[in-house]
């Protein structure tokens, strides 16, 4: 039985790669990403897709991390980089498991940038840092997603676990959908449209806050906040088809609570507890803890 199995998902793993394949445009991808000066040197990388599921470690130096869903089975890179000596070594390399890493030893390179154009649904797990830069991603799905960077970009991203930790600098997120998400950040802005995540714990030092959600793909939500030291707005999506619970409080600076259609069941300056009116039979229900401090908090 279990050859059969095994035989069974090999076929159909085939299947789903020759279909990928016949979506090919014909043109590989073009490089748009340009690091900052003329004495960088340019490295290109184009590498198969190995079969299965695929894995991406890339992490930059003093530098910024592009990544691009596309429809091409390949994985093209271009690596930008600023070397301490002549023979630094670096290298995209890809093992037979289906990991493709960023090798490099850091202490050879000044900087180190990288743009890379991955096959949209075949990663699944990516992890990405830019620990001095930027990290910009678009137009893909994966399983597992961590990026760890001083600000963001992320637009039409799918990810079954979705990982955020950022500082000093902006987040921006459009049409980010996930199951599990943990975002941590400081010292920036965040905003986010579309924002579509069935758990969500998100925690937010001196970095305001923006967040337009979109609850389309879930029966039930349930998100915690925790935010100190800046603003916190967030805006429900409408609809008859969803209701909310919203528990909410923030100490010395108050909440503001503009939701249509909502018992208070509780609630004062800094404090609410409150509910839809049609809570109880309502398709879609969404859960909102919002804990703050010296932070106003407006939810509508």
């Amino acid at each position: 039985m279990t050859n059969k199995k095994s035989s069974f998902f090999k076929k159909l793993n085939v299947f789903n790669k020759k279909k990928h394949s016949e979506s090919k445009t014909g043109v590989l991808p073009e490089f748009g990403g340009k690091a900052p000066g003329n004495e960088y040197i340019e490295k290109i990388f184009r590498l198969p897709l190995n079969e299965g599921k695929c894995k991406l470690n890339v992490a930059a130096l003093n530098g910024n991390v592009i990544i691009t869903g596309y429809t091409w089975d390949m994985v093209c890179a271009k690596i930008m980089y600023k070397p301490k000596s002549s023979d630094a070594a670096i290298v995209l390399a890809a093992d037979e498991s289906g990991k493709y890493t960023l090798e490099y030893n850091k202490d050879d390179f000044d900087s180190v940038w990288a743009e890379i154009h991955v096959p949209a649904r075949f990663f699944r797990d990516m992890k990405l840092k830019a620990a001095q830069g930027k990290i910009i991603a678009s137009g893909f799905s994966t399983g597992n997603l961590a990026l760890s960077c001083c600000g963001c970009e992320l637009i039409n991203i799918n990810a079954a676990n979705f990982r955020l930790e950022t500082n000093k600098k902006n987040v921006y997120l459009q049409n980010l959908t996930a199951i599990h998400a943990k975002v941590s950040l400081s010292n920036g802005q965040f905003h986010a449209l579309g924002l579509d995540i069935k758990e969500l714990i998100f925690k937010a030092v001196k970095c305001p806050v923006a967040i337009i959600s979109k609850f389309d793909r879930h029966q039930e939500y349930k998100w915690d906040f925790n935010v100190k030291d800046a603003k916190f707005n967030i805006t429900m999506s409408p609809g008859t088809d969803i209701a909310y619970y919203v528990l909410a409080e923030s100490k010395v600076s108050g909440v503001k609570m503009a939701l249509k259609n909502m018992d208070v069941l509780m609630g004062g300056h800094n404090f609410i507890e409150a509910k839809s009116k049609n809570y109880e039979g309502a398709l879609k229900k969404a859960h909102l803890n919002i804990a703050a401090v010296r932070s106003p908090v407006s939810v509508h």
